[in-house]
């Protein structure tokens, strides 16, 4: 996590110069990591409001940092505190694919009219492992509705299938 979402990482063996490029995403709007080198400690702070991004790096004595904003302005720091800002255009919200058994689990999981409509469905054909489908539960984006209904037989899928399609209108 703090190479991808703080963005620090080793530049050169030791840490002597250290690579600073946060990535924003996945709906976060705030960030800290730190790390602990041989010179001491490089940390990031970054928050995201709206389209406005601000990044702190604190980089120890006797180190560099190669800096990157998401918006692709670069900077070489040395020790010391600084703070940066960017513009972020916003991401196009994209239209979600249809719902169908092959649908991930945790899309459903995350969305309580189609995780209440497949929880009926799945309690009037009697698959009732679905009762630990709670909307606090953690699954896997690559896990599928026809993958946990591996024990179903046909007729039971058939008609939970008919009621995920019934959730495209």
């Amino acid at each position: 996590m703090h190479e991808r979402i703080g963005g620090i990482a080793a530049a050169e063996p030791g840490a002597r110069v250290v690579r600073v490029a946060p990535v924003p995403g996945g709906g976060l709007t705030s960030a800290n990591a730190s790390l602990d080198t041989g010179y001491g400690v490089v940390a990031t702070a970054w928050t995201l409001d709206g389209e406005a991004f601000t990044l702190t790096v604190t980089v120890p004595a006797n180190t560099r940092a190669l800096v990157e904003l998401p918006d692709g302005v670069r900077a070489e720091i040395g020790s010391g505190t600084r703070t940066f800002t960017a513009t972020i255009p916003a991401a196009p919200v994209a239209e979600a694919a249809p719902w169908s058994l092959d649908t991930p689990m945790s899309r459903f999981v995350a969305d309580d009219a189609a995780r209440d409509a497949l929880l009926a469905v799945c309690a009037e054909v009697g698959f009732f492992f679905a009762n630990g489908w709670t909307p606090g539960g953690r699954w896997r984006a690559d896990t599928t509705v026809r993958q946990v209904l591996l024990m179903l037989g046909p007729d039971g899928i058939a008609r939970i299938e008919r009621a995920i399609e019934a959730l495209n209108g």
